[in-house]
């Protein structure tokens, strides 16, 4: 007997679960004498992924080396900004004091300067006039331009854009245009 109740109840259960489907799916019911054509059922609009967007998409320069043969230049970004300076001066207090248009040091390194708790054989640090360091190059933009200083040519680098420092980005960056010439 209990086995016959349990089906009856599932038996109610399954009906008006399927009551409630087709109350749910129930199309608007269409007068056919009023209107010689079934009009379309407008199915939702198909969501597209969000595109993704860096959010601070204008502060990333180009990064290409451009140029002829006698002069080359590139926007890029100053690395290692978060980082201490060996003698613990904060890269970021040292951005803060920079202005656009400033004239920047580019030094191979090893250099006698050592300021770094990191050495690049390789590398490019940059430096204000009052010899403080607020970065490097990135590693790959560093190797090409070395290439370019042991066949003798020479660089001018300029502060383009100090970025960051707000609520949103509290970081603060360095953007330079680097300018070489034989």
């Amino acid at each position: 007997m209990g086995w016959v109740i349990f089906f009856v109840i599932v038996i109610i259960i399954v009906i008006s679960v399927n009551k409630s489907k087709r109350k749910l799916n129930k199309l608007p019911e269409i007068n056919r004498s009023q209107s010689p054509i079934i009009p379309k059922i407008k199915q939702p609009a198909e969501k597209k992924p969000a595109q993704k967007k860096t959010l601070y998409e204008d502060d990333y320069p180009d990064d290409e080396l451009e140029g002829n043969e006698n002069s080359k230049f590139i926007n890029t970004k100053v690395v290692g900004t978060t980082y201490k300076n060996k003698d613990r001066t904060s890269r970021q207090r040292i951005i803060k004091e920079c202005k656009v248009g400033e004239k920047l040091l580019l030094i191979q390194s090893p250099d006698e300067r050592n300021n770094d708790e990191i050495e690049y054989e390789d590398g490019i640090k940059v430096f204000r006039q009052n010899n403080e360091q607020l970065g490097w190059l990135a590693e790959y933009l560093a190797s090409e331009i070395i290439e370019l200083f042991e066949k003798g040519w020479k660089a001018d680098a300029t502060i383009t854009n100090i970025t960051g420092g707000t609520e949103e980005k509290p970081t603060i960056g360095c953007n330079l245009k680097i300018e070489l010439r034989q």
